[in-house]
């Protein structure tokens, strides 16, 4: 850190000075590591229901092998097969339940943290440091995604240790190069997102150190790279890339290229601030935009290297991107978040010390990016959210449903539906699943012909989409069954509801 300016500049307030000697205490980033640790253990052992996304991932992994983790898999589903391997191999060894589907991700949101602090110190001072743990222990979605059996915190994690191994190719450590070779190789079929920082990172370093000797050993690594995406590519058929319902889903995550309009070039705008929002969590997003452009001036000026490292990887995602294999998205772009974090952390840390008498700004986006974060996250350590959850549906339907008793399940519950359904003893091919008709609004009442005169029809609900209006597709039946039945029982559950009807119409059911 010699290279660096001053901790703070002379003459700023008293209240500035404690402030910066607080955060500059070496235990505080290990205090917010614990404290993301928690948030993530409770999250964890809250026991929510699988979502939608990870019953589908579940249909696929509960009855393969080992040895069928390469073939493509189901329900518009897209995972990296190393992942699946691991899913498959905890499902071998600890069962199929909630826990055991997400201990991978588990595990690997819990070791990022303390890769994430090794990571933000070689790139900020100590202050810094201490505000990109805040930020990185309390962000909502990497929280979220450390119990939800998908591979998105293993992306974030495989983020981290490509960059810190490329740093230390960059500090010329002993075994660095064989150990980012090995490393970025293999994770190249544990993440797809890793492909981006794999060759984001080979080619900083190409560039950052031109000597005849390191660029022989860098295109050593690469051959490895390349052989390793050859095989990936060669062995596995993972059926996304022309998955039209995929590649509808994220339409406006694609780069339009080459741009013919201004709404093209607002794209950047536009996703840049989407990112940020989504999946990054940081609002007011303006106020993080603000701190990531400072970030990004402040570390290219006292780190260059580092800061080219850092952002390596999005080149190769906008090409990505712009070639519609990749979308600039949500959740697919988790890995980008230690990168954000990073570069937002020495935004708010060099404004913070930028002026001289009146530091506020500094203060104020430190209030607003990470002190609001950390009080609303302690919050849901005595209240974890609840989302999906339509297990005491399908245990009132094992308790009450009659044999003969037909029981819907709309399109999107069909997925926990199948998962859970054999645990409480029902047959999941019992249920007529609805059609998927988020915009035909006949389609749901076709649905329903069949059903109509009979006295009890059972209905399921959970992932009910939105219309265009407020109202979802599970509004729409509960409207057009009270008009031509009697409702006899409903019970509702976080994202979830379960109807009993009486069809026989209104003259016959009474």
């Amino acid at each position: 850190m010699d290279a660096l300016t001053p901790a703070l500049p002379a003459g700023v307030p008293a209240w500035a000075q404690r402030l910066d000697a607080l955060l500059a205490k070496p235990w505080l980033p290990w205090a917010l590591v614990a404290f993301g640790v928690l948030l993530r253990a409770v999250r964890y052992f809250s026991h929510n229901a699988l979502e939608v996304s990870e019953a589908e991932l579940a249909l696929n992994v509960l009855p393969r092998t080992l040895g069928e983790s390469l073939a493509p898999l189901r329900y518009d589903q897209a995972a990296p097969p190393g992942f699946v391997a691991l899913l498959i191999l905890a499902k071998n060894v600890f069962g199929s339940g909630e826990l055991s589907l997400r201990a991978l991700p588990f595990t690997a949101s819990l070791a990022s943290l303390p890769l994430f602090v090794l990571l933000a110190r070689r790139a900020l001072r100590p202050a810094g440091v201490a505000i990109a743990t805040a930020l990185f222990a309390v962000a909502p979605l990497l929280v979220h995604y450390g119990s939800f059996a998908k591979q998105y915190a293993s992306d974030a994690l495989l983020a981290i240790v490509l960059l810190l191994l490329a740093l230390r190719v960059l500090e010329e450590r002993k075994g660095s190069m064989v150990a980012f070779a090995a490393v970025g190789a293999a994770a190249l079929w544990f993440s797809h997102s890793a492909a981006f920082v794999v060759a984001g990172t080979g080619s900083a370093l190409a560039f950052v150190r031109r000597d005849i000797a390191r660029l022989a050993r860098l295109a050593a690594c690469g051959l490895a790279f390349a052989a390793s995406f050859t095989g990936f590519l060669a062995l596995t058929d993972r059926g996304t890339t022309g998955n039209e319902f995929l590649l509808d889903y994220w339409q406006s995550g694609f780069l339009p290229f080459p741009p013919r309009s201004i709404s093209d070039f607002r794209w950047f705008i536009d996703r840049g601030i989407g990112v940020l929002e989504d999946p990054g969590a940081f609002f007011p997003a303006g106020a993080a935009a603000l701190a990531l452009l400072a970030g990004i001036v402040f570390l290219v000026r006292e780190r260059r290297d580092v800061a080219l490292l850092l952002l390596s990887p999005v080149p190769f995602l906008l090409a990505a991107s712009s070639l519609r294999l990749y979308p600039v998205h949500g959740r697919l772009v988790v890995f980008l978040i230690p990168i954000l974090v990073v570069f937002i952390a020495a935004g708010v840390d060099g404004l913070r010390r930028a002026a001289e008498q009146t530091p506020l700004l500094g203060l104020l986006l430190l209030l607003l990016l990470v002190v609001d974060p950390v009080a609303s996250e302690m919050k849901k350590l005595f209240a974890p959210p609840r989302f999906e959850d339509p297990r005491p549906l399908i245990e009132r339907l094992a308790r009450e449903a009659h044999p003969e008793d037909p029981i819907y399940v709309y399109h999107d519950a069909q997925f926990a539906w199948r998962y859970y359904a054999p645990g409480y003893g029902l047959d999941p091919d019992r249920a007529i699943i609805g059609r998927s008709a988020e915009s035909v609004w006949a389609d749901d009442l076709r649905d329903l012909e069949p059903l109509r005169g009979l006295p009890r029809v059972w209905l399921l609900f959970s992932h009910a989409h939105l219309r265009q209006t407020p109202r979802s597709e599970e509004d729409f039946f509960v409207f057009e069954l009270d008009r031509s039945g009697r409702r006899l029982a409903e019970q509702r559950e976080p994202g979830a509801a379960l109807y009993l009807y009486d069809l026989r119409g209104h003259d016959a059911a009474r």
